[in-house]
Protein backbone atom coordinates (compact mmCIF):
# COMPACT_ATOMS: atom_id res chain seq x y z
CA UNK A 1 0.00 0.00 0.00
CA UNK A 2 1.54 3.21 -1.11
CA UNK A 3 2.03 6.53 1.10
CA UNK A 4 0.22 9.39 0.00
CA UNK A 5 1.24 12.89 0.91
CA UNK A 6 -2.03 15.44 0.01
CA UNK A 7 -0.27 18.66 -1.09
CA UNK A 8 -3.42 19.98 -2.67
CA UNK A 9 -3.12 22.96 -0.61
CA UNK A 10 0.31 24.06 -1.31
CA UNK A 11 0.32 22.50 -4.53
CA UNK A 12 1.29 25.80 -7.39
CA UNK A 13 -2.19 27.17 -9.41
CA UNK A 14 -4.08 24.82 -9.81
CA UNK A 15 -7.05 27.49 -10.80
CA UNK A 16 -7.73 26.21 -14.30
CA UNK A 17 -10.77 23.32 -13.63
CA UNK A 18 -12.40 21.13 -15.90
CA UNK A 19 -15.48 18.42 -15.95
CA UNK A 20 -13.79 15.06 -14.81
CA UNK A 21 -15.92 13.64 -17.59
CA UNK A 22 -13.67 14.73 -19.71
CA UNK A 23 -10.61 13.22 -19.06
CA UNK A 24 -9.98 10.48 -21.48
CA UNK A 25 -6.31 9.73 -21.26
CA UNK A 26 -3.76 8.92 -18.08
CA UNK A 27 -0.51 10.03 -18.88
CA UNK A 28 2.36 8.63 -17.62
CA UNK A 29 6.12 10.85 -17.59
CA UNK A 30 9.06 10.51 -15.66
CA UNK A 31 11.00 13.58 -14.29
CA UNK A 32 14.45 12.98 -16.66
CA UNK A 33 15.91 14.00 -12.83
CA UNK A 34 17.85 11.33 -10.22
CA UNK A 35 16.13 12.79 -7.83
CA UNK A 36 13.77 15.53 -6.35
CA UNK A 37 10.46 16.12 -5.84
CA UNK A 38 7.10 18.24 -6.39
CA UNK A 39 8.33 21.10 -4.52
CA UNK A 40 11.93 20.98 -6.58
CA UNK A 41 10.22 20.59 -9.78
CA UNK A 42 8.03 24.02 -8.82
CA UNK A 43 10.96 26.20 -8.38
CA UNK A 44 11.94 25.17 -11.81
CA UNK A 45 8.61 25.46 -13.48
CA UNK A 46 8.04 29.03 -11.86
CA UNK A 47 11.28 29.80 -13.53
CA UNK A 48 9.88 29.07 -16.74
CA UNK A 49 6.68 31.26 -16.55
CA UNK A 50 4.67 28.55 -15.69
CA UNK A 51 1.03 29.17 -13.82
CA UNK A 52 0.66 25.36 -12.51
CA UNK A 53 2.47 22.24 -11.78
CA UNK A 54 2.67 19.09 -14.22
CA UNK A 55 1.39 16.32 -12.39
CA UNK A 56 -1.80 15.92 -10.50
CA UNK A 57 1.03 12.87 -9.09
CA UNK A 58 4.56 12.47 -8.79
CA UNK A 59 5.63 8.92 -7.13
CA UNK A 60 9.28 10.16 -4.94
CA UNK A 61 12.14 7.33 -5.29
CA UNK A 62 11.35 5.56 -2.09
CA UNK A 63 7.43 4.90 -3.62
CA UNK A 64 5.56 7.85 -1.93
CA UNK A 65 2.75 9.62 -3.83
CA UNK A 66 2.96 13.30 -3.54
CA UNK A 67 -0.64 13.65 -4.54
CA UNK A 68 -0.87 17.58 -5.85
CA UNK A 69 -4.17 18.27 -7.37
CA UNK A 70 -7.79 17.31 -8.08
CA UNK A 71 -8.94 15.14 -10.80
CA UNK A 72 -10.97 18.08 -11.92
CA UNK A 73 -7.76 20.77 -12.15
CA UNK A 74 -5.90 21.26 -15.63
CA UNK A 75 -2.03 19.95 -15.20
CA UNK A 76 0.39 20.55 -17.36
CA UNK A 77 1.80 17.91 -18.58
CA UNK A 78 1.29 17.12 -22.45
CA UNK A 79 1.61 19.99 -24.37
CA UNK A 80 -1.79 21.51 -25.77
CA UNK A 81 -3.75 18.26 -24.53
CA UNK A 82 -4.12 18.57 -20.88
CA UNK A 83 -7.87 19.23 -20.61
CA UNK A 84 -8.25 15.49 -21.29
CA UNK A 85 -5.22 14.20 -19.17
CA UNK A 86 -4.83 13.36 -15.82
CA UNK A 87 -0.84 13.22 -15.13
CA UNK A 88 1.32 10.82 -13.35
CA UNK A 89 5.01 11.34 -12.75
CA UNK A 90 7.75 9.04 -11.46
CA UNK A 91 11.06 10.77 -9.87
CA UNK A 92 13.66 9.52 -12.06
CA UNK A 93 16.10 9.61 -15.43
CA UNK A 94 15.59 6.11 -16.17
CA UNK A 95 12.96 3.23 -15.99
CA UNK A 96 11.04 3.19 -12.54
CA UNK A 97 12.96 1.22 -9.65
CA UNK A 98 10.59 -1.70 -8.32
CA UNK A 99 9.06 0.46 -5.69
CA UNK A 100 8.12 3.12 -8.32
CA UNK A 101 6.81 0.56 -10.58
CA UNK A 102 4.58 -1.10 -7.78
CA UNK A 103 2.89 2.13 -7.11
CA UNK A 104 2.88 2.88 -10.88
CA UNK A 105 0.83 0.43 -11.22
CA UNK A 106 -1.27 0.76 -7.85
CA UNK A 107 -2.22 4.33 -8.72
CA UNK A 108 -3.05 3.95 -12.78
CA UNK A 109 -5.35 1.13 -11.77
CA UNK A 110 -7.00 3.44 -9.20
CA UNK A 111 -7.35 5.99 -11.17
CA UNK A 112 -8.49 4.39 -14.60
CA UNK A 113 -11.54 2.90 -12.11
CA UNK A 114 -12.50 6.04 -10.65
CA UNK A 115 -11.72 8.09 -13.77
CA UNK A 116 -13.31 5.61 -16.20
CA UNK A 117 -10.29 5.45 -18.21
CA UNK A 118 -9.41 2.72 -20.35
CA UNK A 119 -6.29 0.36 -20.34
CA UNK A 120 -5.62 1.47 -24.01
CA UNK A 121 -5.82 4.96 -22.95
CA UNK A 122 -2.79 4.74 -20.23
CA UNK A 123 0.05 6.20 -23.03
CA UNK A 124 3.19 7.88 -22.36
CA UNK A 125 4.25 11.04 -22.48
CA UNK A 126 6.13 10.61 -25.32
CA UNK A 127 3.09 8.77 -27.28
CA UNK A 128 0.39 11.30 -27.68
CA UNK A 129 0.34 13.31 -30.57
CA UNK A 130 2.45 15.96 -31.76
CA UNK A 131 5.14 15.25 -28.61
CA UNK A 132 8.74 15.73 -29.49
CA UNK A 133 10.02 14.10 -26.29
CA UNK A 134 11.22 10.44 -25.18
CA UNK A 135 9.55 10.44 -22.04
CA UNK A 136 9.28 8.06 -20.13
CA UNK A 137 12.06 5.69 -20.11
CA UNK A 138 9.65 2.67 -19.75
CA UNK A 139 8.49 0.09 -22.20
CA UNK A 140 4.55 1.71 -22.27
CA UNK A 141 3.11 -1.64 -24.39
CA UNK A 142 4.73 -3.94 -21.72
CA UNK A 143 3.45 -1.69 -18.66
CA UNK A 144 -0.58 -1.85 -20.07
CA UNK A 145 0.01 -5.52 -20.07
CA UNK A 146 0.03 -5.48 -16.37
CA UNK A 147 -2.76 -3.15 -15.76
CA UNK A 148 -6.03 -4.10 -14.09
CA UNK A 149 -4.04 -7.14 -13.09
CA UNK A 150 -3.67 -6.69 -9.65
CA UNK A 151 -5.00 -5.09 -6.53
CA UNK A 152 -5.68 -1.40 -6.94
CA UNK A 153 -4.67 1.32 -3.79
CA UNK A 154 -6.93 4.37 -2.86
CA UNK A 155 -3.74 5.43 -0.49
CA UNK A 156 -6.54 4.64 2.16
CA UNK A 157 -6.75 0.68 1.75
CA UNK A 158 -9.55 0.34 -0.68
CA UNK A 159 -9.33 -2.88 -2.93
CA UNK A 160 -11.04 -3.83 -6.32
CA UNK A 161 -11.16 -7.15 -7.82
CA UNK A 162 -9.07 -7.27 -10.81
CA UNK A 163 -10.93 -7.49 -14.18
CA UNK A 164 -10.96 -10.30 -16.47
CA UNK A 165 -10.38 -8.49 -19.77
CA UNK A 166 -9.42 -4.87 -20.11
CA UNK A 167 -12.15 -2.69 -21.33
CA UNK A 168 -11.39 -1.88 -25.32
CA UNK A 169 -11.33 2.00 -25.42
CA UNK A 170 -14.68 3.18 -27.07
CA UNK A 171 -14.25 3.91 -30.04
CA UNK A 172 -14.04 7.43 -31.32
CA UNK A 173 -14.84 9.36 -35.00
CA UNK A 174 -12.63 12.11 -33.97
CA UNK A 175 -15.06 14.54 -35.00
CA UNK A 176 -16.62 16.87 -32.63
CA UNK A 177 -20.48 16.55 -31.14
CA UNK A 178 -21.12 19.65 -33.56
CA UNK A 179 -19.71 18.28 -36.54
CA UNK A 180 -21.11 14.88 -36.66
CA UNK A 181 -25.00 16.72 -35.74
CA UNK A 182 -24.50 18.69 -38.66
CA UNK A 183 -23.80 15.47 -40.31
CA UNK A 184 -27.04 13.83 -39.52
CA UNK A 185 -28.83 17.13 -40.02
CA UNK A 186 -27.49 17.19 -43.69
CA UNK A 187 -28.54 13.21 -44.05
CA UNK A 188 -25.36 12.15 -44.18
CA UNK A 189 -25.72 9.23 -42.33
CA UNK A 190 -28.71 7.98 -43.50
CA UNK A 191 -31.85 7.07 -41.26
CA UNK A 192 -32.42 4.96 -38.23
CA UNK A 193 -30.43 5.20 -35.17
CA UNK A 194 -28.83 1.89 -35.60
CA UNK A 195 -27.55 2.88 -39.18
CA UNK A 196 -26.38 6.14 -38.27
CA UNK A 197 -24.50 4.88 -35.70
CA UNK A 198 -22.80 2.66 -37.78
CA UNK A 199 -22.02 5.34 -40.15
CA UNK A 200 -20.48 7.53 -37.74
CA UNK A 201 -18.30 4.80 -36.26
CA UNK A 202 -19.25 5.57 -32.49
CA UNK A 203 -20.45 4.08 -29.59
CA UNK A 204 -24.09 4.10 -28.25
CA UNK A 205 -23.13 6.91 -25.68
CA UNK A 206 -21.28 8.67 -27.75
CA UNK A 207 -24.41 8.49 -30.33
CA UNK A 208 -26.50 9.38 -27.29
CA UNK A 209 -24.90 12.67 -27.48
CA UNK A 210 -25.32 13.53 -31.23
CA UNK A 211 -29.18 12.61 -30.95
CA UNK A 212 -30.06 14.08 -28.39
CA UNK A 213 -28.59 17.29 -29.99
CA UNK A 214 -30.64 16.38 -33.14
CA UNK A 215 -33.78 16.50 -31.23
CA UNK A 216 -32.94 19.68 -29.65
CA UNK A 217 -32.29 21.02 -32.57
CA UNK A 218 -35.28 19.56 -34.48
CA UNK A 219 -37.34 21.04 -31.58
CA UNK A 220 -35.97 24.83 -31.62
CA UNK A 221 -34.43 24.22 -27.88
CA UNK A 222 -30.95 24.86 -29.85
CA UNK A 223 -29.59 26.27 -32.36
CA UNK A 224 -27.72 24.51 -35.02
CA UNK A 225 -24.64 23.52 -35.11
CA UNK A 226 -22.01 26.52 -35.77
CA UNK A 227 -20.53 27.04 -39.51
CA UNK A 228 -16.96 25.69 -39.88
CA UNK A 229 -16.38 29.18 -41.45
CA UNK A 230 -14.33 31.89 -39.47
CA UNK A 231 -15.79 35.30 -38.12
CA UNK A 232 -13.33 36.95 -40.86
CA UNK A 233 -15.23 34.87 -44.04
CA UNK A 234 -18.68 34.94 -42.45
CA UNK A 235 -18.08 39.13 -42.30
CA UNK A 236 -16.79 39.30 -45.62
CA UNK A 237 -20.35 37.22 -46.90
CA UNK A 238 -22.42 39.69 -45.01
CA UNK A 239 -21.06 42.62 -46.91
CA UNK A 240 -21.33 41.18 -49.84
CA UNK A 241 -24.51 40.59 -49.08
CA UNK A 242 -25.15 36.77 -49.18
CA UNK A 243 -26.90 36.60 -46.41
CA UNK A 244 -29.73 39.42 -47.18
CA UNK A 245 -30.71 42.18 -44.58
CA UNK A 246 -31.92 41.67 -41.35
CA UNK A 247 -29.53 40.45 -38.42
CA UNK A 248 -31.97 37.14 -38.04
CA UNK A 249 -32.19 36.84 -41.28
CA UNK A 250 -28.55 36.71 -41.34
CA UNK A 251 -27.82 34.43 -38.30
CA UNK A 252 -30.39 31.84 -39.96
CA UNK A 253 -28.84 32.30 -43.11
CA UNK A 254 -25.37 31.61 -42.12
CA UNK A 255 -26.02 28.97 -39.64
CA UNK A 256 -24.79 29.96 -36.61
CA UNK A 257 -25.80 30.89 -32.89
CA UNK A 258 -26.53 34.11 -31.27
CA UNK A 259 -23.13 34.42 -29.70
CA UNK A 260 -21.58 33.59 -33.17
CA UNK A 261 -23.45 35.99 -34.69
CA UNK A 262 -22.73 38.67 -32.33
CA UNK A 263 -18.89 38.55 -33.36
CA UNK A 264 -20.09 38.63 -37.37
CA UNK A 265 -22.27 41.51 -36.38
CA UNK A 266 -19.22 43.12 -34.38
CA UNK A 267 -16.39 42.58 -36.94
CA UNK A 268 -18.69 44.02 -39.70
CA UNK A 269 -19.85 47.20 -38.48
CA UNK A 270 -16.16 47.91 -36.54
CA UNK A 271 -13.82 46.58 -38.70
CA UNK A 272 -12.16 45.48 -35.38
CA UNK A 273 -11.91 41.35 -34.95
CA UNK A 274 -13.78 40.22 -31.68
CA UNK A 275 -10.83 38.70 -30.63
CA UNK A 276 -9.09 41.76 -31.00
CA UNK A 277 -9.24 42.83 -26.80
CA UNK A 278 -7.89 39.68 -25.72
CA UNK A 279 -4.22 39.43 -25.21
CA UNK A 280 -1.75 35.99 -26.94
CA UNK A 281 -1.71 35.25 -23.30
CA UNK A 282 -5.13 35.08 -22.34
CA UNK A 283 -6.36 33.12 -25.48
CA UNK A 284 -3.73 30.93 -24.28
CA UNK A 285 -4.91 30.37 -20.87
CA UNK A 286 -8.37 30.05 -22.46
CA UNK A 287 -6.80 26.93 -24.48
CA UNK A 288 -5.17 25.60 -21.12
CA UNK A 289 -8.52 25.58 -19.19
CA UNK A 290 -10.12 24.20 -21.89
CA UNK A 291 -12.64 26.64 -22.61
CA UNK A 292 -12.05 26.62 -26.65
CA UNK A 293 -12.03 22.66 -26.85
CA UNK A 294 -9.77 20.08 -28.69
CA UNK A 295 -8.08 20.15 -31.89
CA UNK A 296 -6.58 23.03 -33.56
CA UNK A 297 -9.35 23.78 -35.86
CA UNK A 298 -12.15 23.83 -33.21
CA UNK A 299 -10.31 26.09 -31.09
CA UNK A 300 -8.91 28.40 -33.76
CA UNK A 301 -12.75 28.65 -34.43
CA UNK A 302 -14.07 29.38 -30.99
CA UNK A 303 -11.36 32.08 -30.45
CA UNK A 304 -12.57 33.79 -33.79
CA UNK A 305 -8.79 34.44 -35.17
CA UNK A 306 -6.87 34.43 -37.94
CA UNK A 307 -4.64 31.09 -38.49
CA UNK A 308 -1.73 33.67 -38.08
CA UNK A 309 -2.73 34.71 -34.54
CA UNK A 310 -3.70 31.05 -33.38
CA UNK A 311 0.06 29.58 -34.25
CA UNK A 312 0.95 32.86 -31.42
CA UNK A 313 -1.50 30.99 -29.50
CA UNK A 314 -0.07 27.74 -29.71
CA UNK A 315 3.36 28.61 -29.26
CA UNK A 316 2.29 30.01 -25.94
CA UNK A 317 0.50 27.07 -24.91
CA UNK A 318 3.36 25.07 -25.71
CA UNK A 319 5.68 27.15 -24.13
CA UNK A 320 3.35 26.20 -20.86
CA UNK A 321 3.10 23.38 -21.33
Amino acid sequence: MSKVIDRRKIAMGGHSKRQVKHIRNTAVHYSATKEGNTAAFERFWKGKGWVTGGYHEVILTNGDVELNYDANTISNGVGGQNTRMYNICYVGDGKPNAKQLKVLKERVNYNCKRLGVSVGNVKGHREFAGQSTNCPALNMSEFRKTLNSGVSSTGGGNTSKPSKKPQKPPKTSGKSISQMVQEVIDGKHGNGHAQRRKSLGISSNEYKKVRDRVNAVASGKQDKPTTTKTVQQMANEVKKGLHGNGHENRRKSLGISKSEYEKVRKLVNTGVHPSSSKTISQMASEVIAGKHGNGHANRRKSLGISQAQYNKVRAEVNRRS
